[in-house]
């Protein structure tokens, strides 16, 4: 489109000495392509960036990536990231510009150089995620077979710091070229391999952050810096580190540990080299599923508004900026809900222009389907950074309100743990009451449902936790335990109602999570949760769980309307009562068939996979009609 849009005679628009060095230079280099006509320069470069991309992606699909090979440098004319493309493009538009031609250098070209500027030649840098265990045990092997500890594990927390910091300030190489080490060892030092040869041979800009998941210890996130240097993506002396380390903290206890533990890592030297080659900027990631599923939904939720106010203030007494990444689930029950307004709930000081979230597979096509769709989303995304990142100079919570989330957060912890955890039928219920099992055996993840073969809760992984109660109509991780902590609260503060409304008016925070509350409410139904409590075998064991939750239910829809001022749930919201009013006529009858379906199945009297196939089909139309997977 570009090469139609820019004809300019060089008579017109004549192009300074600098241009045409450039262009002589690509004719010179592609030889093969005409340049067409001699007086149209801006043709003619286009025809050698369209001549540059073809190579550059025939160098990329054929070009075997080989790490050990250091002097290996990408052939002429190929874009080795965004950089050469983006000048080539921006010298067409200058010559432009200073020519006069100033509608062409501000269209299709300009847009053009947006694209390259948000997306390179790469469109989305790749994050790199593992396990905190994986480098341990990798760790463990090559510092035993290179005589340095012969148990690397069993040292103690602080052992294992000392002697990553001795390592870090030494240039002896650790890893040698030819690896004799486990599958396990090997697959994690060829990762960081792989990485340093795609950014050194193909594209700098490929590879984003680097993720250690369940990160517990300041020795993490060092062991990961040292598998980084032995890779050559951190040279220090050289003044170069190419990755950015991110935490991941998810259960109750490393959040609540997290600003300690960055503290710590902040002291460290050699952590402190890296992150000034990085620009001082720390991006660290929370998860919002493992704490619900420890914790309940309140617990959860406040712990990570906690760790965020923490986190920062631990960045800015060490100068550091701290980024924030937000590993939100679709569903409330994994920190899902409208992305505007969770960002407008952020802590104050924790956002200031910079935030990343992930976004589940199951939100993309409801907010990027559609262009117009798209723009909407992202301008209210957009709104709710700057306004976060501003914000009024009375917006401060008060302190009173930190005092009353910390008290109910706790009671709905307990209240949560008592029924999921410390009830010992309630894993039969479970497994008996929701489609859990089936849902194990729908091929849309990338991880089994569960962690080990041991059918507990603690083994089964968070998605398919929320996935199963929506699934049944239940809801239960996005509000079970609130309703009976504000229970607890009110009988002992004469002013508790009071109190919760007003925070319900003048804290996003709590305005946000109330809100998200209601809706995820709105979406169950007990009625058709008690037809899937009618699965299990035992009717006593089910009656007494299910009275339990749906008790639970009606006291949460009574807190939120008193809370809200409202009559019932989501009388002000208009538009998501019609929403919710079109869709469940359709989303009901699914349920029903899902219920047959899954009587029938268990039954075991008819042909299996015909069953099985009814029922994932009904799970995926459930979720569409929901609007909610896991």
């Amino acid at each position: 489109d570009l090469w139609r849009r820019l004809s300019h005679s060089d008579r017109c628009a004549k192009p300074g000495p600098a241009f045409r060095e450039s262009l002589a230079r690509d004719v010179a280099l592609f030889p093969e392509v005409d340049p067409g006509a001699e007086n149209e320069p801006y043709r003619a470069k286009c025809r050698m960036i369209s001549a540059k991309l073809r190579k550059t992606l025939e160098y990329v699909r054929s070009h075997e990536l080989d790490w050990g090979d250091e002097s290996h440098r990408p052939p002429e004319g190929v874009y080795v990231g965004g950089r050469g493309l983006l000048d080539d493009l921006t010298r067409i538009a200058d010559e432009l510009w200073g020519n006069g031609a100033l509608a062409s250098a501000v269209g299709a070209l300009r847009d053009m150089i947006r694209l390259v500027e948000v997306f390179g030649v790469h469109m989305q840098k790749l994050d790199l995620r593992q396990h905190s265990d994986r480098h341990g045990r990798a760790l463990e092997e090559i510092l035993r077979w290179a005589g340095v500890c012969p148990a690397y594990l069993e040292l103690s927390p602080e052992g294992r710091l000392e002697l990553l910091g001795r390592e870090l300030q030494s240039n002896r190489p650790l890893i040698p070229t030819h690896l004799a080490f486990s599958p396990e060892t090997v697959e994690v030092v060829q990762t960081f391999r792989t990485a340093e040869a795609i950014l050194r041979q193909q594209c700098p800009e490929a590879l984003g952050t680097y993720i250690i998941s369940s990160t517990t210890e300041p020795a993490h996130l060092l062991e990961v810096l040292l598998l980084a240097r032995e890779a050559r993506l951190y040279r220090p002396d050289d003044g170069i580190s190419l990755i950015d380390i991110v935490p991941l903290f998810e259960a109750l206890q490393p959040l609540r540990e997290a600003p300690a533990l960055m503290e710590r890592l902040f002291e460290l030297p050699a952590y402190r080299r890296h992150l000034e080659l990085r620009g001082k900027i720390q991006e660290v990631m929370i998860g919002y599923s493992d704490s619900n599923k420890e914790s309940g939904f309140l617990q959860s939720a406040w712990a990570l508004y906690r760790a965020q106010t923490e986190l920062a203030e631990a960045g800015r007494r060490a100068g550091i900026t701290l980024q924030m990444c937000h590993g939100r689930g679709g569903a409330i029950g994994r920190g899902g809900g409208p992305a505007n307004h969770a960002i407008l709930a952020q802590p104050r000081g924790t956002v200031d222009g910079r935030i990343r979230m992930t976004e589940q597979g199951e939100v993309i096509a409801d907010r990027y389907g559609h262009p117009a769709i798209a723009e909407r989303h992202l301008e209210q995304v957009l709104n709710a950074v700057l306004l976060t990142s501003f914000p009024a100079a009375d917006d401060h919570p008060d302190p009173a309100w930190f005092e009353a989330l910390d008290e109910l957060a706790e009671a709905a912890r307990r209240h949560y743990r008592a029924l999921v955890y410390e009830t010992p039928e309630f894993l039969a219920y479970f497994e008996q009451a929701t489609c859990i099992k089936e849902i194990a055996q729908y091929k849309i993840g990338s991880r089994p449902a569960r962690r080990s073969t041991e059918a507990s809760i603690d083994q089964l992984r968070a998605i398919p936790w929320v996935f199963s109660w929506m699934q049944s109509r239940h809801t239960l991780p996005g509000w079970y335990g609130l309703g009976a902590a504000v229970g607890d609260f009110l009988p002992h503060r004469p002013d508790g109602l009071a109190m919760l409304q007003e925070m319900y008016r003048r804290w996003p925070f709590w305005r946000s999570l109330i809100d998200n509350v209601q809706m995820i409410l709105a979406k169950a139904d007990m009625t058709i949760a008690r037809l899937y409590a009618d699965l299990v075998d035992d009717q006593a064991l089910a009656g007494r769980i299910y009275d339990r939750i749906a008790a639970e239910y009606r006291r949460t829809v009574d807190v939120i309307c008193r809370i809200t001022g409202q009559s019932e749930l989501l009388e002000r919201s208009t538009i998501l009562r019609r929403s919710f009013g079109l869709r469940n006529p359709y989303v009901d009858p699914l349920s029903f068939i899902q219920l047959v379906l899954l009587k029938r199945l268990r039954a075991g009297d008819e042909p299996r996979q015909e069953l099985l196939a009814g029922v994932l089909e009904s799970i995926n139309g459930i979720a569409s009609g929901l609007k909610n997977t896991g």
